[in-house]
């Protein structure tokens, strides 16, 4: 499973603390199809929001990309403490790096818990800075080494925020009598970093940065494998765009592919293959900018001198019993409604956010429709799916046993079943696919 959906379901928070605490704002849309910007920020937390900001300060057009939510990795579920300096002491550092490059340390560390503190009292006031760090020692020697620092600060840098506690002091704080000793640093606090998060979203938008959610992919223009086929930004067909996706479309037998030009400028992407005798051209649409709604893919497909075009709609979001309900309508009763049905289920369960991938093909000009539904998120072979499509083999008296024992180790990806445009059944598994 890719590690991003390890964990987390895509865009869902963990519970915690201050997930409960946050007003949530609404989520962003995904990059769909191609934008432009001088930067590209890849994750929307702490680094790469404070980048887009001061990048966006400065002029530049900058988007940025998050495979969840602004905030939604580390950024958003740390323990929130603004802490003075590094995870080394300033004696370590000067002794280390010399005294003028550990003071340059120093200097970029407090600014940093100054501009921090600025922006939370002017765009994330309930983040709520509060004033305040605790250092706990177990032992006298840890407790020492915690007043030689706080000693050195005050001497070298005129930082005086830090006050030594002794074991009754530190017990007051902690409720604990483990502790010998330590120290406060007032200088340092705490912030809830959710709420901090957000607000640093909001700040960057306002400087001009733009924030996509639940974006994991950039199309290069890059020819790539995908599923069988020949994927491509639409880019990629420039100089001359319709010129030569004709040309390309002949080129793999297609005696007529103007059905597919007035569309091409809204589409973002196009996809070539071939299924046995049949050439395919895909058309791949933002479904915000598709020219039929939740229209995600226009497709031409061609055997000789038949050419057909079929739309694919996308209704992946829709309600798990709608589904349920379109496989009934399209699919005749019997074995191959049993598999579809289970795999809506399968395909529901692996999916990141417990929905279930499916697509409404119909073709124009005829009665052939099918429901195509995916399972490559579930992360299973033909072996071990063999017991729900056994009886679709079944079904069209084919030898199932036989296929399997050939191909039971490749990875299934989808199942599509419907009525042809005589009305008959028909059913197609697909499987094996591999990015090249």
């Amino acid at each position: 499973m890719n590690p991003l959906y390890r964990n987390d379901r895509v865009g869902q928070f963990p519970k915690s603390w201050y997930a409960a605490t946050a007003n949530f704002p609404d989520e962003r849309p995904p990059l769909y199809g191609h934008t432009e910007a001088d930067v590209c920020v890849i994750g929307a937390g702490f680094t790469g929001l404070s980048a887009a900001l001061n990048l966006a300060k400065q002029g530049f057009s900058v988007v940025v990309l998050d495979a969840h939510r602004v905030g939604f990795g580390a950024s958003g579920r740390n323990g929130g403490q603004v802490c003075s300096g590094y995870n080394k002491s300033q004696t370590w550092l000067a002794k280390s790096l010399g005294d003028a490059p550990a003071r340059a340390l120093w200097d970029l560390a407090e600014e940093a818990k100054a501009d921090l503190r600025d922006q939370v009292s002017t765009v994330a006031p309930d983040a709520r800075f509060r004033a305040g760090i605790v250092s706990a020692c177990f032992t006298q020697a840890e407790a020492d080494d915690e007043k030689r620092d706080a000693e050195f600060l005050a001497q070298a840098y005129g930082y005086d925020k830090i006050a030594p506690l002794d074991r009754t002091a530190i017990a007051g704080i902690v409720k604990s009598p483990l502790y010998v000793g330590g120290a406060i640093d007032e200088g340092a606090g705490h912030i809830h970093p959710l709420r901090f998060v957000f607000g640093l979203a909001r700040l960057a938008e306002a400087a001009g940065a733009r924030i996509f959610e639940r974006s994991v992919k950039l199309s290069n223009g890059d020819v790539a494998n995908d599923r069988g086929l020949v994927s491509m930004d639409k880019r990629a067909l420039y100089p001359g765009p319709r010129g030569t996706l004709a040309e390309t479309c002949a080129a793999l037998g297609c005696p007529d592919s103007s059905a597919l030009d007035p569309h091409l400028k809204q589409a973002h992407s196009v996809h070539f293959g071939a299924d046995g005798g049949i050439g395919k051209c895909y058309l791949e649409f933002d479904p915000r900018l598709a020219p039929l709604p939740n229209l995600v893919f226009l497709a031409l497909k061609w055997r000789g001198s038949d050419v057909r075009v079929n739309h694919y709609t996308n209704i992946a979001h829709h309600a798990h019993s709608d589904k349920v309900m379109l496989v009934d309508t399209w699919v005749p009763a019997g074995p191959v409604r049993a598999a579809m049905q289970s795999c809506l289920s399968l395909g529901r369960a692996g999916d990141p956010d417990d929905e279930a991938v499916v697509l409404l093909v119909t073709e124009v000009g005829s009665a052939r429709t099918s429901v195509d539904i995916s399972v490559a998120d579930a992360g299973i072979t033909l072996s071990e799916i063999a017991p729900t499509i056994n009886p679709v083999f079944d079904a069209f008296d084919l030898n199932g046993a036989e296929f399997l024992r050939a191909s039971g180790a490749d990875r299934f990806g989808h199942i599509a079943a419907g009525t042809s445009r005589a009305g008959a059944p028909f059913a197609t598994l697909y499987y094996g696919a591999t990015q090249l």
